[in-house]
């Protein structure tokens, strides 16, 4: 996954737009789909819907728990 504009921009919040981005076109998603559709490895993947999920910005599906 290449940034679009490499300037002074924060990788992590770029991956983490990213993840926001792919779930808005492609509704629920579980990590390791998110991970493939993304180029990203698993645990990274997981790191940033664990933060997202901490910050409010998304929620786990109780069905997938």
């Amino acid at each position: 996954m290449e940034p679009k504009d490499k300037r002074g921009g924060i990788q992590s919040i770029e991956r983490a737009c990213t993840v926001l981005d792919l779930l808005d076109e492609r509704g629920e998603m579980g990590v390791s789909e998110i991970g493939r559709a993304l180029g990203l490895e698993r645990s990274t993947a997981h790191r940033i819907v664990s933060t997202l999920r901490n910050l409010g910005y998304l929620a786990q599906n109780p069905g997938n728990a």
